[in-house]
């Protein structure tokens, strides 16, 4: 038979938001064969894309369509409807242009328009617009119906959360078993401990992720970012992208119970930033001492290198500015001496207690905090008030165009200082009112048994820098700054 004769069949089945599974690859295929007697075609071939999109080509098997024109392996390609091809006016046309070039034809056995007249070809791309606009349509339903949802303090989906059982009739509910290895994650995290090693333990116990998958340190890192065990529905803008805490912009109380305290939520989204911040080779530190060194010469405050030398090898610290430039005489200072003093001050802040005033005053500026945070959310939520009462006293005519977009421009102004301001606060509350013992402690208990990389991450939880002061042969005075 000519080639000329041969198509394929184009069946593409979306299982996206529950709306396409009806339209079966059976259904499709009769339509296809239907459409293909008719015209004295014979099908040689049947492609099927099962539960894919139509917004994106990326996934589908478009591209061994047309390899199969390329390839004189068949002329036609024959689908249900036009929306089977695509939902994406845009690429849809793209690959059109791309399979026409190539030889081909395309065909709707349903939506059947000879795409040779121009006519036709207008009436195909209508087709294509109007898969896309009802695309669209289902698209903000979906959003709306997730807008609601999350008002009302509930996640986009039902789906199983480790640390909850849920059902219709009491919605999400904590399961403590479970609820304690989650609080164990966001713990190891915020003290520095691996998450790589926390997966090993969670897969030889047996548990596995709510898809029945084995744990990495990613599936739980992601699984501790979405906030849900703080009791919070995450959201962001059209404008955000990424899938780290700061990258969602809305934050709601959630209809759930919290499984940790605000305090350890606010302590994971600072850790988690400043590890993001990190350059590649710092987030696997070689040293557990890696970037956290600063020189102490007046007017430098450069960070410190590993370096070695001796005929065995020693790890010593050096000012690399220095080493380069000669601006100043070097400061070094070797690994043995910085662990043991470094230790040291461990031991006395994991005993906890040693200045009570100042453990008092700690605990009064949080409380001043707590007290500034309500002010600056009441003041936020009275801007957000006042800028919905002067838009609907411009609707209604009121106050004029000029003067109703002063205001706006004055509310939205002050909205982006008292967030800012709020930020900042809580940023501050978080510090004054953690208690830093347990995280000392870890260090302190663990030290031994920890990782180069483990030691590193618990490090980074409790200190700041570590400030190396110039002595003569590496006698220096060694400064620790506490994140406290």
């Amino acid at each position: 038979m000519s080639v000329n004769k041969k198509a394929v069949a184009y069946i593409r089945v979306s299982a996206v938001m529950g709306r396409e599974e009806l339209i079966s690859p059976e259904l499709q295929m009769f339509e296809i064969e239907t459409f293909a007697k008719r015209h004295g075609l014979d099908i040689v071939r049947r492609i099927e894309d099962i539960d894919r999109s139509g917004r994106s080509f990326t996934k589908r098997r478009i591209d061994e369509v047309i390899a199969g024109i390329e390839a004189s392996q068949w002329k036609h390609v024959i689908l249900w409807k036009w929306s089977r091809w695509g939902r994406n006016l845009q690429q849809s046309l793209l690959y059109l242009a791309i399979t026409e070039q190539a030889g081909g034809v395309v065909r709707a056995a349903t939506e059947d328009f000879d795409p040779t007249t121009s006519v036709g070809r207008f009436t195909r791309d209508q087709m294509l617009l109007i898969a896309e606009l009802q695309s669209n349509q289902i698209g903000d339903s979906w959003k709306e119906t997730h807008g609601k949802r999350r008002r009302n303090g509930l996640p986009h989906t039902t789906q199983k959360r480790l640390g909850y059982t849920y059902s219709r009739e009491t919605g999400y509910r904590v399961q403590e078993n479970e609820a304690e290895l989650v609080r164990e994650a966001y713990n190891r995290y915020v003290s520095g401990k691996s998450l790589a090693s926390l997966a090993g333990e969670w897969n030889a116990s047996g548990l596995r992720t709510t898809q029945d998958k084995l744990w990495t340190d990613t599936s739980i890192r992601l699984m501790l970012d979405n906030g849900f065990a703080a009791g919070l529905i995450r959201e962001r803008s059209d404008t955000q992208s990424g899938r780290r805490p700061e990258h969602f912009d809305k934050w709601r109380r959630g209809a759930h119970q919290p499984v940790i305290s605000e305090y350890v939520w606010k302590a994971y989204q600072r850790r988690r930033a400043e590890m993001a911040r990190l350059p590649v080779r710092h987030r696997r530190a070689t040293h557990a001492f890696s970037a956290l060194l600063v020189c102490g010469y007046d007017a430098c405050g450069r960070p410190m290198i590993a370096v070695r030398s001796g005929r065995k090898n020693y790890l010593n610290w050096s000012c690399k500015y220095a080493q380069d430039t000669k601006v100043h005489p070097s400061n070094r200072i070797s690994n043995v001496r910085l662990e043991l003093v470094v230790m040291e001050w461990i031991e006395r802040e994991s005993v906890g207690g040693v200045d009570i005033d100042e453990e008092a005053e700690r605990f009064e500026r949080a409380e001043a905090s707590v007290i500034e945070v309500s002010r600056l959310r009441g003041e936020l939520s009275r801007l957000a008030a006042k800028r919905k009462r002067l838009l609907a006293a411009y609707t209604d005519g009121v106050v004029d165009e000029e003067d109703y977009k002063e205001q706006r421009e004055e509310i939205k102004l002050a909205i982006a200082a008292t967030s800012t301001e709020l930020e900042a606060e809580e940023e501050r509350l978080a510090t004054e009112g953690a208690d830093p013992l347990p995280a000392f402690r870890t260090i302190r208990d663990e030290w031994k048994r920890f990782t180069t990389e483990e030691r590193n991450h618990a490090l980074r939880a409790v200190l700041a820098r570590i400030v190396i002061h110039p002595g003569p042969y590496g006698s220096g005075k060694v400064q620790p700054v506490s994140r406290w």
